[in-house]
């Protein structure tokens, strides 16, 4: 069974900086389920972070928001959308968003 992801797992890393500019990478927000949780923490479904891009002739900046959906997957006999270890998604300009799970995976739901 895949290690499903809780609230807070899900990391944000800017793309590479080039001759054009920068990359930074906003706080990630997580849609949760109010009662499928793990350990005490929500099960997410849903990441997003605003990464920005700034100029380095300029100083302009411009916003580029990333999402990371789950698809659905086997879980526990029926079919639910998760997200899991190693979910990521990745733009053409190197930024990324990953859930990272490190614990032991234990579902519960209430």
């Amino acid at each position: 069974m895949p290690s499903v992801a809780v609230e807070g797992e899900v990391v944000a890393t800017a793309g590479p900086a080039t001759a054009a500019g920068s990359w930074t990478a906003g706080p990630v927000t997580e849609v949760s389920y109010t009662k499928l949780t793990i350990g005490g923490k929500k099960v997410i479904h849903q990441a997003m972070c605003t990464f920005t891009f700034t100029n380095s002739t300029t100083s302009a900046t411009t916003l580029v928001p990333l999402t990371l959906t789950a698809s659905p997957r086997k879980l526990q006999g029926g079919l639910s959308n998760v997200l899991c270890h190693a979910d990521k998604f990745v733009d053409p300009n190197g930024n990324q968003l990953e859930a990272r799970v490190t614990r032991p995976p234990t579902l519960s739901s209430g």
